[in-house]
């Protein structure tokens, strides 16, 4: 599973232990770029399409030492602001260029982040507001390979999937059951998070 959200994360099972963290900024980079062609975002992609790679761009916003360190782990906006942004703002590309560049930035953190396959094909399901740019899921395709069955759910899946998570978290919470695990927040142990206040 693979959320396109504001900051992008993914989630999958490794021998038997459920993994999930950040891969890299997502539409925080996307929408600010967008916002500056006077875009509330880039429909379907078509600017990010129409730019060009910079490579010099793409290999700054790879640099950070999060990228290769180990789950668990997370981002956070300050972080997205002093690391990716930062190296958006000195770049002189044009606004398509970055865009485009970005696309190939967040496939390339999915690919590393995913584990390696050795046989089979896999399914990974892309939601959250990224899964409706058409030129970043081509590009989350490209940088995967076959090996990889890359889903768009429908769109009220992609719209409310986060939503329906936070009920089932809160419906855990409720039963008593382990709704936060170790293996995602690096805590000591696997604990019931959140509080009930009946009013």
């Amino acid at each position: 599973m693979r959320q396109l959200g504001g900051i992008a994360n993914v989630s999958y099972t490794r021998n038997g232990t459920r993994l999930a963290f950040d891969t890299s900024a997502c539409n925080m980079l996307l929408n600010t770029l967008a916002n500056r062609a006077g875009l509330s975002y880039d429909d379907n992609g078509a600017l990010a399409r129409s730019g060009t790679l910079q490579q010099d761009l793409l290999e700054a916003l790879n640099r950070p030492a999060y990228f290769s360190a180990p789950a668990p782990k997370s981002l956070g906006k300050e972080w997205v602001m002093e690391h990716s942004l930062r190296s958006i703002e000195a770049s002189d590309a044009s606004v398509t260029d970055k865009l485009h560049t970005v696309c190939h930035h967040v496939a390339q953190q999915l690919q590393l982040a995913l584990p390696t396959l050795h046989e089979g094909q896999h399914r990974v399901l892309l939601t959250g507001g990224g899964a409706f740019n058409g030129y970043l899921v081509e590009q989350i395709r490209q940088h995967l390979g076959p090996k990889y069955n890359v889903e768009v759910p429908a769109p009220e899946v992609v719209s409310f999937k986060e939503a329906l998570i936070f009920a089932f978290l809160g419906v855990l919470r409720w039963r008593g059951e382990p709704n936060c695990l170790s293996s995602v927040t690096g805590a000591s142990r696997t604990n019931v998070g959140g509080a009930i206040y009946l009013c």
